[in-house]
């Protein structure tokens, strides 16, 4: 496969090599009020919460007290297929009912386990 792909300008097409075994993403841009909670919301609107193996939303500095996380998350799927589905209907999602207009970006996690 190749490396360094950068899926943050993502259509309707997933964009992956299915002979890259990518699963875990990196979602980057994320609004800093966003949690877990809203990350597997925004997943099981998708249809997609039960393909997720693990969520992992690093929790802000205690000295940004606004803040509930550090602007990005990882995302694991259980399937390649499943990690596809996923990029073809996250790409440039925005959370609603957030007082943010961000656009989250996605790309593969460097590290793939």
């Amino acid at each position: 496969g190749k490396s360094g792909k950068e899926y943050s300008e993502i259509g309707s097409s997933s964009g992956l090599d299915p002979a890259d075994p990518i699963s875990t993403f990196m979602l980057g841009n994320l609004p800093y009020r966003v949690n877990a909670k809203n990350i597997f919301d925004a997943l099981d609107r998708m249809g997609l919460k039960d393909a997720c193996q693990y969520c992992y939303l690093p929790n802000a500095d205690k000295r940004r007290p606004r803040a509930t996380n550090l602007g990005y998350a990882f995302v694991k799927f259980k399937s390649v297929m499943h990690a596809a589905d996923f990029v073809a209907r996250f790409g440039d999602f925005h959370f609603s009912g957030m007082a943010s207009a961000k656009r989250c970006t996605l790309k593969p996690a460097s590290v793939q386990r």
